[in-house]
C-alpha cells in the first residue's frame, strides 16, 4: 500500500507529465492535501485494510492550495555537520499554517535543522494570491542560519487553469 501521484504542467500544446512520485512529504503532496475534503486519515484506513475503492473522496472546489518549503544552508546538495537552533517554529505549527519535517530537538529541549526539508508553510485561501501571502507570512516567523524558499509561487501562472467552463479564452 502506498501513495502515487502525477505531477503535470500545462503547455500551450496540452499537459506534460513533469514526474510520478510516491513520497508524501514533497510540497506537491502536502499541497494537495490542503484541497483533500475526504478525511485523509480515512482514506489511509481504507488503503490500509484493502478497501480504498470503497471511499468516497472529495475535493474542495473553492479553494486554492499552496505550500513552500523552508530549506537547510547547502540543500539539496550538503548540510551544515552541527545543529542549527531554529525559533519560531512552534508557532507557525500550532496556528495550524505549517508542518515539521527535519527537525529535531538539541539536550535543551531547543529546535534544530535535523535534515533539508526543515519546515513546510502550507496555506489554503479563495484566490492564489490570498495563498501566496499567507505562505509568506508564516515563513517570515521562522527562522534558522541559512534558511531558504522559493518566493515565486503562483506567478506567471497561465489564466487557462483558472477558467470556469463557458468562460472565454485568454491568451496565454
Amino acid at each position: 500500500h502506498g501513495f502515487v501521484y502525477f505531477g503535470v504542467t500545462l503547455l500551450n500544446d496540452g499537459p506534460e507529465l513533469l514526474e510520478i512520485n510516491v513520497r508524501p512529504g514533497d510540497p506537491e503532496f502536502v499541497a494537495l492535501l490542503g484541497l483533500l475534503k475526504s478525511s485523509f486519515r480515512d482514506l489511509i484506513d481504507y488503503a490500509a485494510n484493502g478497501k480504498l475503492h470503497q471511499a468516497n473522496v472529495t475535493w474542495h472546489k473553492d479553494l486554492f492550495s499552496g505550500a513552500v518549503f523552508a530549506m537547510g544552508a547547502g540543500y539539496p546538495d550538503t548540510m551544515p555537520p552541527e545543529p542549527v537552533p531554529i525559533t519560531g517554529a512552534a508557532n507557525a505549527v500550532s496556528a495550524g499554517n505549517a508542518v515539521v519535517e527535519d527537525i529535531g530537538c538539541d539536550s535543551e529541549g531547543q529546535h534544530i535543522v535535523t535534515g533539508g526539508r526543515v519546515i513546510a508553510s502550507i496555506a489554503t485561501g479563495p484566490s492564489i494570491e490570498a495563498v501566496r501571502d499567507r505562505i509568506h507570512e508564516t515563513l517570515a516567523q521562522v527562522h534558522f542560519e541559512g534558511m531558504h524558499h522559493r518566493t515565486d509561487l503562483g506567478y506567471g501562472l497561465d489564466p487557462r487553469l483558472f477558467a470556469k467552463p463557458g468562460d472565454q479564452p485568454t491568451s496565454g
